[in-house]
């Protein structure tokens, strides 16, 4: 009963860390209390106890590849900062790194079962859902936002827009005797996606659905029509009513039109290219931007990143944290494309698949190191799922 507990602390706790990304939000204030300091509390003692818990590690080479990575991460940041400097930015991203990504991958792996997983899906389709009524709340203050693109908790509009297509993947793959009516929702989940204006989530979207129904067309028709009409719907309907706001520029339009901020990640590709011949090892997390505006007229902040998880860890943890992150995608994705062939058997795995896909193809696009803290998780759980799987076909 306690483990039972201590565990659903745990998972509600966990998601609700995912979805805030930080220990501390000064934002989050209801009545004069903070409330990530009471989650964080009760986060870090539930995980802490999970830890302490297991005490059996069973090694396989990915696994052990996956841990060394993120040992590798933790290592080369402190070191690589007495040589570049440290700036509050580089510091928040180290934290959140190790107090939320490592410990829940962690407890993800070794813990966890897979009806705590399930649940756990739940419960980030609850917090999307959550997220997805405070911007229909907020729907009226949009083009008073930031570049008139909805954001809701502080998690800028590509978080945001992830946590959204996010739900829409659960209600499409996974299984639940309540599906057929969650299907109404993810009209209400597109909308809300497209009203971002991040093409990264959006595009990663298309891409999986694509693959996806490339590979089972005949068994996912009904699938098919529901994604293409409410696509349909939720672009024409947010087209229409942002007119009047004048904010559809900065939504819609900037989804479908490539053109916008081209040169910024034409940019940020360029001297994280240079920056690799001048610090192959490294310069710390949080210092690129500073480095590489040594080289550029253009003069980045320093909260500013390449936009892509393989630039980002191969300018800022260095060449040997990429190569082991490159070795590491290799063993997860060998012979994993089965996954995607409509077999009952493969469900629940398949699911975890592709939500990794999902999000690791937003992390190429978009995001830094914490904000892809989704990714990890999920490759923690398609790891696990993917070790259980190969003992079961021995």
């Amino acid at each position: 009963m306690l483990e039972f507990l201590i565990k659903n602390i745990f998972l509600f706790s966990a998601s609700a860390m995912l979805a805030i990304g930080h220990f501390y939000d000064d934002r989050l204030v209801i009545y004069g209390v903070n409330l990530t300091l009471i989650i964080s509390v009760f986060y870090s003692i539930s995980a802490f106890l999970l830890i302490l818990k297991n005490k059996n590690i069973t090694i396989s080479v990915t696994k052990f590849i996956f841990y060394l990575l993120l040992l590798f991460i933790i290592i080369i940041t402190p070191i690589n900062w007495m040589i570049y400097g440290l700036n509050e930015y580089g510091l928040d991203k180290y934290i959140s790194f190790i107090l939320i990504i490592l410990p829940i991958c962690y407890i993800s792996i070794e813990v966890l079962n897979k009806n705590d997983i399930r649940k756990l899906l739940w419960i980030l389709f609850g917090v999307s859902s959550v997220l997805m009524m405070l911007g229909y709340l907020n729907y009226d203050e949009m083009s008073s936002l930031r570049g008139g693109r909805m954001t809701v908790m502080g998690g800028g509009p590509i978080v945001f827009s992830r946590w959204m297509l996010l739900a829409v993947l659960l209600i499409l793959f996974i299984r639940s005797k309540y599906k057929k009516y969650l299907y109404i929702m993810i009209p209400l989940f597109l909308f809300m996606s497209f009203t971002a204006g991040s093409r990264g989530p959006i595009y990663s979207f298309g891409i999986v659905m694509f693959l996806y129904f490339l590979f089972s067309f005949r068994k996912n028709f009904f699938r098919i029509m529901i994604i293409i009409l409410t696509g349909i719907i939720s672009i024409t309907t947010l087209s229409l009513t942002e007119n009047d706001k004048g904010a559809g520029s900065q939504s819609t339009s900037r989804v479908f039109n490539i053109k916008t901020g081209s040169y910024s990640r034409v940019d940020r590709l360029v001297r994280s290219v240079k920056l690799i011949t001048i610090a192959p090892l490294g310069v710390g997390i949080g210092n690129w931007a500073q480095e590489s505006n040594k080289f550029s007229d253009h003069q980045h902040e320093d909260k500013e990143y390449p936009h892509n998880i393989f630039l980002e860890l191969l300018n800022e943890s260095g060449i040997v944290v990429f190569l082991l992150f490159i070795i590491l995608l290799v063993s997860l994705l060998d012979s994993s494309l089965f996954l995607f062939y409509f077999e009952e058997k493969y469900n629940f795995i398949r699911l975890i698949f592709i939500l990794f896909v999902f999000l690791f193809l937003n992390a190429m696009v978009s995001g830094d190191i914490v904000d892809n803290r989704l990714m990890f998780v999920m490759m923690s759980l398609f790891l696990r799922e993917e070790l259980v799987l190969k003992k079961m076909l021995k």
